[in-house]
């Protein structure tokens, strides 16, 4: 990770970390893990929060997929300039609830669409 972070400074490119770690797509984002947090702070680089919407498409007991859709909202990027490890836990809160906002309004319309479809 530590090289990873380093490339994205040199070469200011992106780095994607999924910080649930996996999706059990129960409607409703997971718990934070703090790896990513750490990583933006140390490298004092902006998190660019990404959030999928729940996505239905997904048949959890066979593990195939169906025919739908899912929506990627990108929010604003949360600067961690003069951010210390002890700011990881309000940093880690402050992304998680602003992506739970987007998460809850995006999927709410799929899952509106999808009743109507059937």
């Amino acid at each position: 990770m530590r090289e990873a972070t380093e490339r994205v400074v040199q070469e200011k490119t992106k780095l994607w970390i999924f910080p649930e770690g996996a999706r059990f797509n129960k409607g409703c984002i997971q718990p934070f893990k703090k790896g990513a947090f750490y990583l933006a702070i140390d490298a004092q680089i902006p998190i660019m929060p990404v959030v999928f919407s729940q996505y239905y498409f997904l048949d959890s007991d066979t593990k195939t997929f169906e025919p739908g859709k899912v929506v990627i909202t990108t929010l604003p990027p949360i600067p961690t300039k003069g951010m210390t490890r002890d700011d990881i836990e309000v940093l880690s809160e402050m992304a998680r609830q602003k992506m739970i906002e987007v998460f809850n309004d995006s999927s709410k319309d799929l899952v509106m669409q999808k009743k109507i479809a059937i």
